[in-house]
């Protein structure tokens, strides 16, 4: 489509928004209810709760994972420096 279509489709979109606000037609996203709303309230917690309890477990876990990860190299490094030699890791590389 031409880009022009667009921008008509983009105005008209935006003068029905506009029309809809005018006629006072505006649905809020807040509940009702005060049950409903201590509900809402309720189930953020509970999700931001998760999300920090997440946070702080990836937080703790990233010295053992990089200990796993340096031993690793090492052992591949050995690996390589028995098999192959001074060679093994490139020129410029040393162990």
């Amino acid at each position: 489509m031409p880009f022009h279509v667009f921008d008509k489709m983009r105005s008209d979109i935006l003068l029905g928004l506009i029309n809809f606000i005018k006629q006072g037609r505006i649905v809020t996203c807040f509940p009702s209810a005060p049950k409903k709303m201590a509900g809402t309230v309720g189930f953020f917690l509970a999700r931001a709760a998760t999300f920090w309890h997440c946070l702080h477990l990836w937080y703790v876990n990233i010295g053992p994972r990089q200990d796993r990860i340096r031993a690793q190299n090492e052992f591949v490094r050995e690996s390589l420096m028995k098999k192959y030699g001074d060679g093994a890791l490139g020129p410029g590389k040393k162990a």
